[in-house]
């Protein structure tokens, strides 16, 4: 590529969300511009228009109150919206990136990260059948103009080529790119033979979609002996969520932490729960399986597939007797957790670090101007 210009990519994202801490708008915002890190030859620009601001945080301020209201923006006009034309060309871009597909893209190829998230999950958690047949037509729509879909899972890709043949090429598996982490050293995964005190943590800010009741639970209902044995630290703002903080010498919570703290923690956690009841992808775990914790993690198409099918962590439904049952041998049996911590840190090295997952994004955009 010597002589050659590199991808030059248009971020069409909010230049501020009042949902601040919206972790998929600090995503575009925030870490896929240090993809250049990684990949000096992709050129990325941040959108910076106050109109498009303006507009977005009005839509988004409009689904909050009409979905309390029971009057949803309808799933196209959520997703969809319009870009500032004058800096796209001024930008001298040759792809769009975008979560909202912009309808006036002219003729430049669109990435738009925006797939149909797992079924079964959403059933689950009481989606109906007539909201998933809108989604499936609403989004279908959008793929259909879409150059690349991004989705962060090869699962992902299989189904939805398999419900959109026409256009199956089109689907791109991608992990999330975190470049904030740095895996261990293997040598620190030696933590778990010289461990005094169990320490087991939980991270998640929708503490009751992402199961901290079902952990407590569990975590009480270990023998003594056990529990004795081990300390339990939360993680959480508790966002949405009303739980009962249980009265135990060995929990400890902390009410929200900088990334920081949170990284520090997983460094020292021996096992990191997260059985959520839903949870699209779950950028904790590659925290934690970054540094060397035996991970507890939903049983969904994507957290499947970050596992390995539970042979680089356990894959468990959001059950207290799942949860307790794994927390008791992981506790108890040194070697297991360690040979699956060392599965999880190992599997994160080859498919997740943040250089790994650069370059799939700069294969994708390569493609998609020829390069």
């Amino acid at each position: 590529m010597s002589g050659m210009q590199g991808p030059r990519i248009f971020l069409h994202e909010l230049p501020w969300d009042y949902r601040s801490r919206n972790t998929d708008w600090r995503y575009v915002r925030y870490a896929l511009p240090r993809l250049e890190e990684f990949e000096p030859d992709l050129k990325l620009t941040g959108e910076m228009s106050r109109r498009v601001a303006l507009v977005g945080n009005l839509k988004a301020l409009r689904m909050a109150v009409g979905w309390r209201l029971g009057l949803p923006l309808g799933i196209y006009a959520q997703s969809t919206s319009y870009l500032a034309q004058d800096e796209l060309k001024r930008s001298g871009s040759n792809v769009i990136f975008t979560r909202s597909f912009p309808l006036n893209a002219d003729q430049v190829p669109v990435v738009w990260e925006g797939g149909i998230v797992d079924p079964e999950m959403q059933r689950s958690y009481g989606v109906t059948e007539t909201a998933l047949a809108e989604e499936l037509e609403a989004r279908g729509r959008i793929f259909h103009k879409a150059a690349a879909v991004q989705l962060f899972s090869d699962v992902e890709v299989r189904r939805h080529a398999e419900t959109f043949p026409d256009i199956a090429s089109r689907f791109v598996a991608v992990p999330w790119f975190a470049p904030h982490i740095q895996a261990c050293d293997r040598a620190a995964l030696e933590k778990h033979r010289t461990a005094v005190a169990i320490r087991i943590l939980f991270v998640g800010n929708n503490a009751a979609r992402k199961g901290l009741d079902q952990l407590f639970d569990a975590f009480l209902q270990l023998p003594a002996s056990v529990r004795n044995r081990s300390v339990l630290t939360v993680i959480s703002n508790f966002d949405r969520s009303r739980i009962h903080i249980p009265k135990c010498d060995q929990i400890t919570v902390i009410h929200g932490a900088p990334p920081q703290e949170v990284m520090a923690q997983m460094k020292q956690a021996h096992i990191f729960v997260n059985v959520a009841r839903f949870e699209s992808y779950g950028v904790v775990f590659h925290e934690a399986m970054s540094q060397g914790a035996a991970c507890l993690a939903p049983s969904w198409e994507v957290q499947r597939e970050l596992f390995d099918c539970g042979r680089a962590g356990l894959n468990l439904p959001c059950d207290t007797v799942a949860i307790r049952n794994a927390l008791e041998k992981l506790i108890e049996d040194e070697g297991y957790r360690f040979s699956i911590a060392l599965a999880g840190w190992t599997r994160f090295q080859e498919k997740y670090a943040p250089s790994v997952v650069a370059a799939r994004y700069a294969a994708l955009f390569r493609s998609l101007v020829n390069l």
